[in-house]
């Protein structure tokens, strides 16, 4: 389905599937939502996605080796929302644990691996297991970030983000060294982080040390943590999927020497085991 242009805010923008979005002031759904931005480019863009919290506490967010751009704000009644921020959050290793009350609301566009800090101009392993915050963030946006500040419901907040993103993604050329990462990026995600980093460099023929070195300066992780990470979120997508598979057989489907490998896996990139998961969001990521 395709968004016709929104004679208030002029956004033209198709998102799919976004059933009785199409004006604004629309009531935001509690939860975790995702959804696929048709107006831009699947290469670069992940997602757009949204969230309000079920009830005040502190939100975990799992590690999924991407950059975010997204707006934190107050919704006040009627889809409408105050005090929008921008937030860009990079590439973390770990869990984070974030504060929300039950008025809080977030939207943000899921940038794919090695993408999100070259469209934004920032270095990705400078803002490893960090974020962006107020200041910092509208200064790293410009000019663009006027437009999302002012933005006045969710889903003109939505729009904007789209098309602040838009002018982000066409701004963008691939040089040769970028091109051989994304490359590693996708055999990494259709491996489910099988891949040996020795066959990987020969594959894209270039050494070991410098497969090592690009790769962190363009994804912002190391090759080895971003193929954990790789792991790590399949295992969750299958424990939601299944939630009783036993756990000897999901390590060994998803990667894992063994079921203890994945349990310190779980430990180290989650802060939980496998078998004591908590009710966290499950993201939709290539496998």
């Amino acid at each position: 389905m395709s968004r016709t242009r929104d004679p208030r805010t002029g956004c033209a923008s198709a998102v799919l599937p976004v059933p009785n979005r199409f004006y604004a002031r629309m009531q935001m759904k509690a939860g975790y939502q995702e959804y696929r931005v048709a107006a831009l480019d699947s290469r670069i863009v992940e997602a757009l996605w949204s969230f309000k919290p079920y009830r005040a506490d502190d939100h975990r967010v799992l590690p999924d080796g991407r950059i975010d751009l997204l707006m934190r704000f107050n919704l006040i009644g009627d889809g409408r929302i105050a005090d929008a921020r921008p937030v860009i959050a990079g590439p973390a290793q770990r869990y984070v644990t974030v504060p929300a009350g039950s008025t809080t609301g977030f939207v943000g566009i899921r940038f794919r691996p090695g993408w999100g800090a070259a469209c934004l101009g920032l270095s990705a392993h400078g803002i490893k297991n960090s974020a962006l915050i107020r200041v910092e963030a509208k200064a790293a946006l410009g000019a663009l970030a006027i437009p999302l500040l002012h933005a006045g419901s969710t889903d003109e907040l939505e729009c904007r983000l789209i098309d602040t993103v838009r002018i982000l993604t066409d701004r963008q050329s691939q040089s040769v060294q970028h091109a051989r990462i994304i490359h590693s990026v996708q055999r990494l995600e259709s491996s489910g982080g099988r891949q040996s980093v020795i066959a990987l460099a020969e594959e894209i023929g270039i050494s070991v040390r410098t497969l090592h070195r690009d790769f962190t300066s363009v994804v912002g992780l190391p090759v080895k943590s971003f193929a954990s990470i790789v792991r790590f979120q399949r295992a969750m997508r299958s424990l939601h999927a299944r939630p009783f598979m036993a756990l000897a057989e999901l390590a060994i489907e998803c990667g894992y020497s063994d079921q203890a490998h994945m349990t310190r896996e779980f430990r180290s990139l989650g802060g939980f085991t496998p078998s004591a998961r908590p009710d966290v969001p499950i993201i939709n990521l290539p496998h």
